[in-house]
């Protein structure tokens, strides 16, 4: 099952933590730990994680390590065993090893109260999960951290000992409190504690989808990312300029990667990773004051008045390569043709009339863009555009020409009974003019053609 944010009860806790091998793609082997402060004469638990999937564990049995007024608690679970809330509250309680003998005879008698001695723990039958993206203080990958509360408040908010901690037996030494839970539980908001915080946490690290890099080219945002399974993935983007226009936009990821129009002045950036499933994979955010990775990817400073305008002509529709002003999704088939067609007509075995006729193939389905006419031919789709005024005659003319010549010539338009005889220079001007004519239309489709 996938988490949602919000209230859990401990019993749909544990089923998380139980289905998160399989589901979120990460390593059975999980792991409790507990740092424990010792004041007015008794252990408490200060904080405890149980961080499933660690897949690095070499614990064989429970670890026991007293540092003076702080102990150090750990012990090793199978997360897919962890099926029922009974289960989850033993292994969220493993440092009730370090009670006395007499304390733990209770607990297995269930013998407490005000007239024998208080209970150690009593957990809350409900429990808070929320969502966290990579690249945070919980980690590289993005994760899902529940927060599991404790009903007597008698076991928090008691100053707790000040250090410095050390056993040089264990190669454990930590100057207070905080850096102590830093290095044990590697709980990142638990540094500066000094007073008894009693917390419980479970953190379950996020596999399914990962954004490992953001690159900013010329007005395309690339996202790398990296995937556990071979599920389907898709970008989400939220982005807004210098003048506060916002746009919206959505690609899939193919291959590792997805690349999304930006404006040329970003001065915003939301990104989410999806999957099939209602819950994101991962997030990045930025913007003029915040920067989740803590360095610039799309933002650009507004600079001078001439500066913005010297941006603004850099990254106009007369400045900006072809195959960058192909990129939102609506021009995806025009892009693909012309890729090819550029890709056929280089390298030491230049493909010529494939390369011409991927080209034309490229002109034919820009037309039918601007048109909405998504099953006619490039000839009729002149003819329709001259008839309605919307192309000059001249141009209609060379367009036409240049249907012509593919139409005519064997293996460029259709299937010869003889090899193509298509010379390089004829297979370079057809590409050539294919690429002027899909900017041409692409200007058209913009309604611009000044």
């Amino acid at each position: 099952m996938i988490p949602s944010e919000g209230q859990v009860s401990l019993e749909t806790a544990a089923k998380l933590i139980a289905s998160a091998p399989s589901v979120l793609g990460i390593s059975d082997a999980s792991e409790v730990r507990s740092v424990l402060v010792h004041v007015n004469g008794r252990w408490f638990n200060h904080c405890t994680v149980f961080r499933v999937g660690t897949g690095r564990s070499t614990l064989t049995e429970p670890v026991d390590i007293v540092a003076g007024p702080v102990r150090l608690v750990a012990a090793t679970f199978s997360a897919e065993t962890i099926t029922s809330a009974e289960i989850l509250r033993d292994a969220l309680s493993t440092w009730g090893i370090a009670l006395p003998a007499d304390v733990i005879r209770m607990l297995n008698e269930h013998r407490f109260g005000p007239g024998v001695v208080p209970k150690p723990w009593d957990f809350q039958e409900t429990a808070n999960i929320n969502h966290h993206a990579s690249r945070t203080p919980w980690g590289e990958y993005p994760c899902w951290v529940i927060d599991v509360y404790d009903k007597i408040s008698e076991n928090r908010s008691l100053a707790g000992p000040r250090g410095p901690f050390k056993n040089f037996d264990e190669n454990f030494y930590a100057e207070n409190l905080g850096a102590a839970v830093q290095q044990w539980v590697e709980d990142p908001f638990g540094r500066d504690s000094s007073a008894v915080q009693d917390s419980y946490r479970i953190v379950l690290p996020d596999h399914r989808g990962v954004v490992r890099d953001l690159q900013r080219r010329s007005n395309e945002l690339v996202v790398t990312v990296e995937q556990s399974r071979p599920n389907t993935l898709t970008c989400g983007l939220t982005v807004r300029d210098h003048r506060g226009v916002q746009s919206r936009l959505q690609a899939p990821v193919k291959a590792g990667h997805a690349a999304l129009a930006l404006p040329p002045l970003t001065r915003s950036v939301e990104l989410y990773l999806f999957d099939e499933s209602e819950s994101w994979c991962d997030s990045y955010t930025e913007s003029e004051g915040y920067r989740s990775w803590g360095r610039a990817i799309a933002v650009m400073s507004d600079g001078d008045p001439s500066e913005v305008e010297r941006a603004e002509t850099e990254f106009s529709s007369t400045a900006l390569p072809l195959m960058d002003l192909l990129l939102p999704p609506r021009y995806a088939g025009p892009r693909q043709s012309l890729a090819k067609a550029l890709e056929y007509s280089t390298g030491t075995k230049p493909d010529l009339p494939n390369a011409a006729k991927e080209a034309i193939c490229a002109v034919e389905g820009m037309a039918r863009v601007v048109t909405g006419l998504r099953t006619a031919t490039l000839g009729a789709i002149l003819k329709h555009l001259k008839k309605a005024g919307g192309l000059d005659p001249s141009i209609a003319k060379s367009l036409e020409a240049l249907w012509g010549y593919a139409s005519n010539s064997p293996g460029v338009r259709h299937g010869g009974i003889t090899a193509a005889t298509i010379s390089e220079d004829e297979a370079r001007l057809v590409v050539d003019m294919s690429a002027a004519a899909v900017r041409y239309l692409l200007a058209l489709d913009a309604g611009d053609t000044s």
